[in-house]
């Protein structure tokens, strides 16, 4: 791509709900061995795993949404499924 800086680094972060846990280990030894991204995308769970990430870039930012109760990213108010 003519025009992008050479060397440039960009996290690619893959959807599906099993590369979730994977990416949050990856991007927490990419950070732990200083490794810092120019540029973060993501697909699916990868967008969400990237947004939190691309919004906190530390150890801390990394762990947050494994701490997080898959309701709390997922609850719809306007569906509810009766017994």
């Amino acid at each position: 791509m003519s025009g992008s800086p050479a060397g440039a680094t960009a996290f690619v972060l893959a959807g599906g709900a099993s590369y979730a846990a994977i990416q949050v280990g990856m991007l927490r030894e990419l950070v732990a061995q200083g490794v810092k991204p120019d540029i973060v995308v993501g697909s699916s769970v990868g967008a969400l795993n990237g947004a939190y990430f691309a919004g906190d870039p530390t150890a801390a930012g990394v762990a947050r949404p494994m701490n997080m109760h898959p309701s709390a990213i997922l609850w719809r108010r306007d569906f509810r499924v009766s017994k």
